[in-house]
């Protein structure tokens, strides 16, 4: 037996019985526990692979493996989680840019994720999200996990970038397509005046003093998951849904208690037993990065300061016993081991009694 599998302790919180639709996706076949062991073995192989974790203690990697294999859903803040539900389940991402955008687009059509170079020495562009809607409109739509210094920079470079691949050579009119980049960020982004309750920014090109709108060519938005979680309560609209689905789900789903309402959908689709072990694999790998896993391996820490604290408890109560017992052997009495020990009369003739 391997370590992984003799390390590996099930629970009652371990894994989930059913997806919220009754089915249990690709794992039919697997019971609970069955689905949390696959899990948690293919955790611990993926630590064997990388640096980061393969000189971990067993107790940290324990930790880490049952926490994130007792995960009931995806976390969309992971790249691929993100993706994956997104490409296929459209009509999730339909969902998504009509609550976002306040719009009612109906289909869209996905595009290559990497935009082809003009010039050799073009920067590559690479989306997590390029779509078309049926009117001409596109889309990029963007997870940023962490604060970036140049994201203002990067979102215009992307935007640009797709307006200048419209127009084609030999073209007569500089007809251009609006272009929309939905930024959704696990972070606030600093602002030089936020109006109160504001938790969705957007921006265009305006003139300086009217505010004439120059176009609509392109709309970048900021949908900022701390600054919706911070200013609205109890997911009580759809934008704050999305935010709490993004930021906690487990939460979200506990707090919904069953009614998932404009959500039913995203629950479904979300959860981890809906996926076959080459996908469970893929989501674990992409997990396993340094911002993804720090509230994995900050459990793991403490797991194990945990353990380490009552072994060390543990041991020194032994040998607290053993003192007690041995001066009892000579002839103190329990009054003077009490005394002697800091330890009430009442407890000292217990440990005597057990010994006897």
């Amino acid at each position: 037996m391997k370590d992984s599998d003799k390390l590996c302790v099930v629970n009652d919180t371990a894994a989930e019985t059913t997806a919220v639709d009754g089915s249990k996706g690709s794992g039919t076949d697997l019971s609970a526990e069955e689905m949390f062991r696959m899990r948690y073995v293919l955790c611990r192989e993926l630590m064997e692979e990388k640096d980061r974790y393969r000189n971990l203690p067993e107790v940290e990697k324990d930790a880490i493996a049952q926490r994130l294999s007792q995960s009931q859903y995806l976390n969309l803040t992971s790249d691929w989680a993100f993706k994956h539900l997104f490409y296929n389940h459209k009509d999730l991402l339909v969902l998504l840019l009509n609550d976002i955008l306040d719009e009612t687009i109906t289909n869209v059509e996905f595009r290559e994720s990497e935009l082809t170079k003009v010039f050799e020495n073009d920067k590559t562009v690479v989306f997590d999200l390029w779509c078309r809607t049926s009117d001409g409109r596109e889309l990029i739509v963007e997870m940023q996990k962490t604060y970036r210094k140049d994201q203002r920079d990067r979102l215009f470079y992307y935007g640009a970038s797709l307006i200048r691949n419209q127009l084609k050579s030999g073209g007569k009119t500089y007809h251009v397509n609006p272009v929309k980049i939905i930024c959704i960020m696990n972070y606030e982004e600093p602002h030089t005046t936020v109006p109160d309750g504001k938790i969705i920014f957007q921006y265009r090109t305006t003139e300086v003093e009217t505010g004439e709108l120059y176009g609509n060519q392109m709309s970048i938005y900021f949908f900022e998951l701390p600054r919706v979680m911070r200013l609205t309560k109890n997911f009580e609209s759809p934008v704050a849904g999305w935010c709490g689905i993004f930021r906690n789900i487990t939460n979200f789903v506990t707090l919904r208690n069953g009614d998932y309402g404009h959500f039913q959908r995203v629950v479904e689709a979300m959860t981890i037993r809906s996926l076959n072990e080459q996908e469970i694999k893929e989501y674990f790998s992409d997990m396993m990065t340094l911002e993804d896993m720090e509230p994995y391996i900050e459990g793991g820490h403490e797991l194990g300061y945990r353990k380490g604290l009552a072994e060390g408890l543990e041991k020194g109560e032994k040998e607290k016993v053993a003192f007690i017992k041995g001066l009892h052997k000579a002839g103190v009495s329990a009054e003077v081991i009490a005394s002697a020990a800091g330890q009430s009369i009442e407890y000292i003739q217990k440990i005597l009694e057990v010994s006897e």
